[in-house]
């Protein structure tokens, strides 16, 4: 196939693609906007309330193509961070003036359309719109974690079919690829409640994007060391955690319970979060109502004890590893061998825990 055509093909697919997700989002609010309605003091048609969501998305979806062209020429990377987010605010101003523009002329054109949002005026709503870039941006970011963390997976393949003398190289490679892996379902899900509380909350939707925004920068951000502190290691923890909470709301209870003589223990950088995501993913998800999720963690002489349980309905027959547990077994393995203990089993309280004992106590 000609390169030319290639390209176009590409372009294509990624233009019906962005028009695709934002008509899967009109289609899902419209459909939330109905039922909600409904529960209240009367009908609303599902047509008419899918063509207005339909047409303002349509505006956004051709909007979204050059803020992705912008997020891919300027992305939010160490040492060009200044100025990408420098043009990104102009970016983001630009994109509200025109989103904004572009409904108002649409609503005056099309009077039989309910587009009663685009009809208060050009500068009632720009906060959304910014919201709306900020998100599309963010959204790039996630995929390019995600690629950029299959290269590194490709490239810690690679060398583990080198010799021995490579293990080290190989597990900076494994732990560079989990963090840029962070939780794709976490994401997914954080984003899509982003967007579903744009036009419920748009106060709580711009602290729910902030928090997620200084959880994907501690990432990038943490030191390739293989091992943090204890204290380090909850700190991030806990940043997922609240971002959890905040989509989860009252289905949700974290209980943490850590050893202050535990604190400066070194453990395994980004240890608990696949632990954490994993206890809230198959036991507070799969429960009907409130779920718990424990995290403890204490000395004991020169071992240090961890573990991170839920209350959910148990392990799966035959139990599977996902991949943030299976890359954490083979972390463990290649940093302590057989010093170390990993148990995923079922709790006598119920629900599963696991239960992680690391040699040694060294201090930084």
């Amino acid at each position: 196939m000609q390169p030319g055509r290639s390209r176009a093909i590409a372009v294509a697919v990624r233009v019906t693609a962005v028009f695709g997700v934002w008509a899967a989002l009109a289609a899902l609010l419209a459909r939330r906007r109905v039922v909600t309605f409904e529960r209240g003091v009367g009908a609303l048609g599902l047509g008419p309330t899918f063509a207005e969501y339909l047409t303002v998305f349509s505006i956004r979806a051709a909007l979204t193509l050059p803020a992705l062209a912008l997020a891919r020429r300027f992305p939010l990377r160490r040492g060009q961070l200044r100025r990408a987010l420098a043009i990104h605010a102009a970016g983001a101003l630009a994109f509200a003036i025109a989103s904004r523009a572009l409904q108002a002329a649409l609503a005056a054109a099309l009077p039989s359309l309910a587009l009663a949002e685009a009809r208060r005026g050009l500068d009632a709503g720009l906060g959304v719109e910014v919201l709306v870039y900020a998100v599309i941006v963010a959204l790039w970011h996630v995929g390019d974690l995600q690629r950029r963390g299959r290269e590194r997976e490709l490239r810690a393949a690679e060398l583990e079919l080198q010799a021995a003398r490579l293990r080290e190289g190989l597990a900076q490679a494994q732990l560079d690829a989990l963090r840029a892996r962070l939780d794709p379902h976490f994401l997914f899900n954080t984003l899509n409640a982003i967007s579903v509380l744009m036009s419920e909350d748009v106060a709580a939707a711009n602290r729910m994007l902030l928090r997620l925004g200084e959880l994907l920068h501690a990432a990038l951000t943490t030191s390739a060391a293989q091992e943090v502190e204890l204290r380090r290691e909850l700190d991030f923890v806990r940043g997922y955690l609240e971002i959890e909470q905040a989509r989860l709301a009252d289905r949700l209870s974290v209980q943490i319970d850590v050893d202050p003589a535990a604190l400066d223990a070194r453990v395994p950088s980004l240890l608990l979060q696949p632990l954490v995501e994993n206890a809230i993913r198959h036991g507070v998800a799969a429960r009907v109502g409130r779920g718990v999720v424990e995290i403890r963690a204490a000395r004991r002489g020169d071992t240090l004890e961890l573990s991170v349980r839920d209350d959910g309905p148990g392990l799966s027959s035959p139990p599977r590893d996902g991949i943030g547990l299976s890359t954490t077994r083979a972390r463990l393995e290649r940093l302590h061998g057989a010093r170390h203990r990993f148990e995923l089993e079922h709790d006598d309280r119920g629900g599963v825990v696991v239960r992680v004992a690391l040699p040694g106590w060294s201090r930084p």
